[in-house]
């Protein structure tokens, strides 16, 4: 007899956890089922609510805002502020360095800066490099399109400018 339970008992065990976890899925798709009905008559009766205070916010005829009236031209008070253009600024690494019309080594020059004097970078740059000797020091550099202190635009060649007051070394 008892190696008749010993067959059986392995195998009830096996329905009762069946027969549980049936349960326990039929229970959690109806509570899912529930709850995604709650929320879909929320969210209709939430746009209900929204057509029909649009609709009635729509015909209600809207106030206009109060006309100020201008104050006399003496009592006015103007007030002026001076803005500050913000700008990348570089800076002349060699004495003499050439501010030309146009991006090419044979262009007119516009304007000589001295070493470490400061031109306004207007973030424009060539789309080709130029091997130029500088000197005794050959770079290989695009043109930057610079404005100078006295007000011109014109190109200098990227190789004699920089971001810091330095003085390139070697150039003769």
């Amino acid at each position: 007899m008892s190696e008749r339970i010993d067959k059986i008992l392995p195998k009830f065990e096996l329905i009762i956890i069946a027969v549980f976890f049936l349960g326990f899925m039929s229970w959690g798709i109806t509570r899912c089922n529930a709850t995604r009905a709650k929320y879909a008559k929320k969210e209709a009766a939430d746009l209900l609510a929204d057509t029909l205070t649009n609709a009635s916010s729509a015909a209600l005829p809207q106030p206009e805002p109060p006309i100020k009236p201008l104050p006399p031209a003496d009592s006015v008070k103007v007030e002026t502020r001076t803005i500050k253009e913000r700008y990348t600024p570089l800076y002349a690494i060699l004495d003499g360095v050439n501010v030309r019309s146009d991006a090419k080594i044979n262009s007119r020059v516009i304007y000589r800066l001295k070493l470490h004097e400061e031109v306004v970078f207007l973030n424009e740059v060539t789309s080709f490099r130029e091997a130029i000797d500088l000197g005794g020091v050959t770079t290989n550099e695009p043109w930057i399109k610079v404005r100078t202190p006295r007000g011109q635009t014109g190109w200098v060649y990227g190789g004699a400018v920089s971001y810091y007051k330095t003085k390139l070394e070697g150039v003769q």
